[in-house]
């Protein structure tokens, strides 16, 4: 194997470790807020639709959920632009460099 597949697959294997993590900590945070949150979540006049009313237990699982959607849309680039920078890989697409 190459130094940059060994590279880019260290790379790829940390980050997605760190999506699942951090996915994992928001499942945690949202069955707390569902059981253990008084009126964090509640039901909305019709009957069908849910509202939020406090932002102490929310707040952080959404947070949480924007980290880990820019992380997962900045993945491609790390793993296959950047570590191919880092390792001076040199490609060549028909003839030109």
């Amino acid at each position: 194997m190459s130094n940059q597949f060994r590279a880019q697959f260290k790379r790829l294997f940390v980050s997605f470790t760190t999506v699942i993590c951090m996915h994992a900590a928001q499942l945690i945070i949202a069955y707390l807020v569902i059981h253990y949150s008084d009126g964090a979540i509640s039901c909305t006049d019709d009957g069908i639709t849910w509202k939020f009313t406090g932002c102490s237990w929310v707040t952080p699982m959404y947070v949480i959920h924007v980290f880990v959607t820019m992380q997962t849309a900045a993945i491609p680039r790390a793993v296959f632009v950047k570590t191919a920078k880092k390792t001076s890989y040199k490609h060549e697409f028909r003839g030109v460099k």
